[in-house]
């Protein structure tokens, strides 16, 4: 099936058509913010009967590296392969050479980092059995892709590279998917080389050995998992709350490709940067314990364990980090799924917007369920 970006302008009122593929057209309908290498649209299918469904489109930032081109065609043969429930799929590679646009599967719903931040906004938290289910579900899905072989039976050794609150999906009707491979490291079979990579992503979720530059194996995108788990329970990032704030800014300017408008605010970047690799690289046992904070104590082996500075102590599987999750859950009889998730989720949505109606009152900060606690923690 061919397919190409359209380069004609629309008629005045018309909808922009971004891209025509076959008999089917993709309109736009709004942006969806930036993945790796590329902004992120929202279209809706259209054919000569009538609408389809919505897609989302990848397509390179109009300020683009050689490398980017690569890695976009890159994600879209290893997303390819990649066809797991907790996954959100790659459909095609369409367009042209000229400007590649990857079209992936659309689930409705929302980032849970936005979820996080609604929540911190509430006063209010998550709680347990949100935690360990959604980290549980993150956790199949990363156990699939780390032992995923390609048809010809070869591990692909697949790192994800940058697991965030950001890259996690919860869909209306409960799903919860992994999304954006475009950090990914794999053996895939003409693959651009990444080793040394300093495209981290989302500094504050990597791990020790990913802020060391190491060789990378699953372990690492299981400590990211850990840092998420961390904050879903406490409210808090294993650093301290500074670090995480330094971080979604950071990710939101790290990937902004071009804007040599402002050297300033790269130049400050660089230098946070550097100090958040540093407290990772530097990240001892004694502060993991400190970091945890006001965690569960039923699970604070299984954060221990998630979240040891070597690599070695970690679990060695997703699988068996989600098989911990699912036993506390059973032996503490916290039954919860995707009626659940749907649930507490829109409670909270419902609390945020209660809030914005009501006026401001210091002394409702905190209540009702697990209250925020903001502030540095003592790990960092």
């Amino acid at each position: 099936m061919s397919s190409r970006p359209n380069p004609d302008p629309p008629l005045k009122g018309a909808p922009t058509v971004v891209l025509e593929a076959g008999l089917a057209s993709y309109e736009f309908v709004r942006p969806l913010g930036q993945g790796h290498h590329g902004e992120l649209l929202l279209t809706r299918q259209r054919y000569q009967g009538g609408v389809g469904g919505l897609t989302v489109l990848k397509r390179l930032n109009r300020v683009v590296r050689q490398e980017d081109y690569q890695r976009l065609v890159e994600e879209a043969r290893l997303g390819g392969q990649l066809r797991h429930p907790n996954i959100v799929s790659v459909q095609m590679l369409g367009g042209d050479a000229a400007e590649p646009l990857l079209l992936m599967e659309y689930i409705e719903g929302q980032p849970l980092g936005d979820v996080m931040r609604r929540a911190e906004r509430s006063g209010r938290g998550f709680s347990e059995a949100l935690a360990c289910h959604v980290t549980a579900e993150v956790a199949d899905a990363l156990h699939y892709a780390h032992a995923l072989h390609d048809e010809k039976g070869r591990h692909l050794g697949i790192v994800h590279r940058d697991v965030t609150p950001q890259g996690i999906l919860v869909g209306r009707w409960g799903e919860v998917k992994l999304m954006d491979f475009g950090a990914a490291w794999s053996r895939l079979e003409g693959r651009i080389s990444t080793e040394g990579d300093t495209d981290l992503g989302n500094v504050a979720y990597s791990s020790p050995e990913r802020a060391q530059l190491e060789q990378l194996d699953g372990r690492s995108d299981l400590f990211s998992l850990g840092l998420v788990f961390l904050q879903l329970l406490t409210g808090r990032h294993l650093l301290d709350a500074a670090a995480r704030h330094e971080a979604e800014l950071l990710g939101r300017q790290l990937r902004v490709r071009g804007d040599s408008g402002r050297p300033e605010l790269e130049e400050l970047s660089a230098v946070r940067t550097a100090e958040l690799l540093k407290r990772m690289r530097e990240l001892t046992s004694e502060q993991v314990e400190e970091g945890l904070g006001e965690a569960p104590e039923p699970l604070r082996p299984i954060l221990r364990k998630l979240l040891a500075p070597r690599r070695e102590d970690r679990y060695a599987t997703g699988a068996e980090l989600a098989e911990a999750l699912r036993e506390h859950l059973w032996l503490t009889r916290q039954r919860y799924g995707h009626a659940a998730l749907v649930s507490e989720v829109a409670t909270l949505t419902e609390s945020v917007l209660e809030d914005l109606e009501e006026p401001a009152d210091p002394s409702r900060r905190g209540r009702g369920g697990k209250g925020r606690r903001g502030g540095p923690s003592k790990g960092a």
